[in-house]
């Protein structure tokens, strides 16, 4: 097999173990869920490593990677010097260098590809996963159907010493399952197969609406009908509301809808946000009355420091963390910078890759519940597009001309493995339609 094989599937396996050593704890119901994820997860976390050491035996870091990881590098000094001077880093430091070490595994893995990185291929085997997994919930009875539908949170009810009623992890791993449906039912060529990941994306939704979170059900499911209308899949769209429709004269009588929690918490969505609206009130208050925050950056954890607050506390919207973390001038260069990205990517993937999909959907929920730093693939999404715009920029590319994988294959072969990197200057590599 030669090299840019092997490294081609280490890289696929990499990314998957990746996305199931985030995501496998999402799935934690009752006490028998434990059972089987933490082996899962322990096998994912030695997956990532074996096969992120052989990508990185074979193929040598690229100009990409060290711009993002010294990105990172700087953001992190950045939040923990200020946390240092303003004595919040004891609670700004909580959880940081598991995140860290997660985040750079994912910066590393994303790095080495330019374009359609959760290709078919990938999208196929995360279908498969959240299939698996839900098969997984009603056997050991996680799911239960009567006397109505749920998922039973006995584990999560043990840790916290309070009853559980819903789970914002078990309706996000059911919106990514979702949006890999609709990928797989927009991408797929078979007729049938169509049908198939058209009908498991309504399965998806509903089992993400019925994990009870608002926002992460309600984001998947607008998230997914846009990627639809964006596709002009008019068929899917119609196929989907037949099903809806047979599945509501199915059932005939909705007087037992108030027992589903999401709708429960949707009825009491009238003033309560779960202190997300007084958390942000504060936040805002913090930055009119610290303006050094808002210019300069106050650190990790400065929010909490500041209310008096424990960590969980943080802001519960990453923009608004950032301005205080970073400032603004710093926060909003980022974003740019990511934006950039993010659109080039999505153009030389040639439309909506499920990375971005993903990425999107992990976004609109950081922006309702997410800490700074605190979300690993976000982050290290973040950290790769912004890589991707910034190498633009530093190696002077035009636009009409980019590194690709392929490219980068080919040269390394002729040139016996040797990084191709170091010889890239005043060449041009055109895009494969060019």
């Amino acid at each position: 097999m030669k090299i840019h094989e092997i490294r081609k599937n280490a890289l696929h396996y990499g990314i998957f173990s990746f996305f199931i050593m985030i995501s496998i704890g999402y799935i934690s119901t009752n006490n028998y869920s434990r059972f089987f994820i933490e082996p899962i997860r322990l096998i994912s976390e030695i997956g990532v490593i074996f096969y992120l050491t052989l990508i990185l035996y074979k193929s040598k870091l690229h100009h990409k990677h060290l711009i993002g990881l010294s990105l990172y590098v700087f953001l992190l000094a950045i939040g923990i010097a200020h946390a240092m001077l303003n004595e919040s880093i004891e609670i700004g430091s909580t959880g940081l260098l598991v995140n860290a070490i997660i985040t750079v595994c994912g910066i590393l893995l994303l790095g080495y590809q330019d374009s359609n990185i959760c290709s078919i291929r990938f999208a196929k085997w995360f279908f498969v996963y959240v299939s698996a997994g839900t098969l997984l919930m009603v056997l050991i009875g996680g799911l239960e159907f009567t006397p109505v539908p749920h998922f039973n949170f006995d584990y999560e009810a043990g840790v916290n010493s309070m009853e559980t009623l819903y789970s914002q992890e078990m309706s996000k791993f059911f919106g990514f399952g979702a949006m890999a449906a609709a990928f797989l039912a927009i991408n797929d060529r078979g007729r049938w197969m169509k049908y198939l990941y058209f009908s498991f994306v309504l399965v998806f939704l509903l089992l993400s609406l019925l994990g009870g979170a608002r926002g992460d059900s309600i984001f998947a499911l607008v998230l997914v009908i846009s990627y639809l209308v964006i596709s002009n899949s008019i068929r899917g769209l119609l196929w989907l509301g037949s099903i809806l429709l047979i599945f509501y004269i199915g059932i005939g009588d909705w007087s037992g809808i108030d027992n589903f929690q999401i709708f429960q918490r949707m009825s009491g969505l009238d003033g309560d946000f779960g202190q997300r609206d007084v958390l942000l009130a504060q936040s805002f208050e913090l930055l009119l009355k610290e303006p050094v925050c808002m210019v300069f950056g106050c650190g990790l954890g400065y929010f909490q420091s500041y209310f008096g607050y424990p960590f969980g506390m943080y802001p519960h919207n990453v923009l608004v963390e950032s301005f205080i973390v970073f400032g603004v001038p710093i926060s909003l260069a980022f974003i740019f910078i990511v934006s950039c990205g993010v659109w080039r990517y999505y153009r030389d993937s040639r439309g909506a890759d499920l990375l971005v999909l993903f990425f999107i959907y992990s976004m609109l929920i950081r922006l309702k519940s997410g800490a700074v730093f605190g979300d690993w693939f976000f982050t290290a999404g973040c950290i790769y597009f912004s890589s991707i715009y910034m190498q633009k920029i530093s190696i002077g590319m035009p636009t009409h001309t980019r590194l690709t994988s392929a490219n980068l294959i080919a040269e390394m072969d002729r040139n016996s493995g040797k990084n191709v990197i170091s010889s890239y200057s005043g060449r041009k590599f055109l895009t494969p339609h060019h």
